[in-house]
């Protein structure tokens, strides 16, 4: 992170410089100064070259992508690519969790947050939450910090809503495997009994075993109707699955030439190249 990265613009590969020309402190440069949009691969790229950077997401609708910063304690790094301005969320020793967000920072700045996210350049402002209101506090908020504080409110609310989702998941997961594994004992403990039973109760015994074998055979059909038959996931309910397989597996279909997609952008491309709109 103290030479080049490799960064894309405009369909071009190029080697971007990370760290400030002639050897002279990033934080030297005026905040006034224009500087140009960093692109997803270049902050990628500077991530990357980092130790104990995670990427969290991107979101190209708000142009952010979010990383994970290991340490004694967890931190989250969001960096709005398009304004150069990079958000911190982490636990101070006495105010307690805090966010710190640095406007038009330069590309060895962005490089030195996400090795220390703790390290002040002179650019930015603090928020410690729970937030106060504005009649409390008898000061106005900007605008802009209030909207990149409810963005980390709600990123934070569905991480958790996910990890929630993930163990319930993997619960059902749980309790369809015991019922499984309870029907193969019934069914073992059922043939043992049976080789040492007279003829008629063998026939009885049969017709036992018969049942059981249906009931684990209804048991196994119901869990396939529940389970994606792309990626394996077993999911509470058929409707569940239902709706995994529109929001992660649906196919998008050109409605002239009812050709199929993997993907919106995917179709798009199709129409602009065959003019099917």
């Amino acid at each position: 992170t103290t030479g080049w990265v490799f960064d894309k613009r405009d369909g071009y590969s190029m080697l971007t410089p990370c760290s400030a020309p002639n050897g002279h402190s990033s934080f030297m440069l005026s905040p006034n100064d224009s500087l140009p949009s960093w692109t997803v691969d270049f902050v990628k790229g500077v991530a990357c070259a980092i130790e104990g950077i995670h990427e969290i997401g991107l979101n190209e609708q708000s142009r952010l992508i979010s990383f994970s910063k290991d340490g004694a304690t967890k931190t989250r790094i969001n960096v709005y690519y398009t304004t150069r301005t990079i958000g911190t969320v982490l636990d101070h020793p006495r105010q307690g969790k805090t966010q710190l967000f640095r406007r038009n920072c330069t590309n060895a700045e962005l490089a030195e947050i996400m090795r220390n996210p703790r390290v002040h350049t002179h650019k930015g402002y603090k928020r410690k939450r729970p937030r106060v209101s504005t009649e409390q506090s008898g000061s106005s908020i900007d605008a802009e910090e209030e909207m990149r504080n409810t963005i980390l409110d709600v990123d934070e609310a569905l991480a958790t809503l996910e990890e929630r989702r993930h163990n319930l998941v993997e619960s059902i997961t749980e309790h369809d495997s015991k019922r499984w594994n309870s029907g193969k004992a019934a069914l073992k403990s059922m043939k043992d009994h049976v080789e040492m039973c007279d003829d008629e109760k063998l026939r009885a015994d049969k017709a036992r075993e018969q049942a059981i074998r249906e009931q684990a055979d209804k048991a196994l059909r119901e869990l396939a109707s529940r389970t994606c038959k792309v990626c394996d996931r077993i999911f509470g309910s058929v409707q569940a699955l239902e709706s995994h397989n529109d929001v992660v597996h649906r196919n998008y279909q050109c409605g002239y030439c009812y050709k199929e997609f993997s993907n919106q952008h995917s179709l798009n491309q199709h129409r602009n190249a065959t003019g099917h709109w």
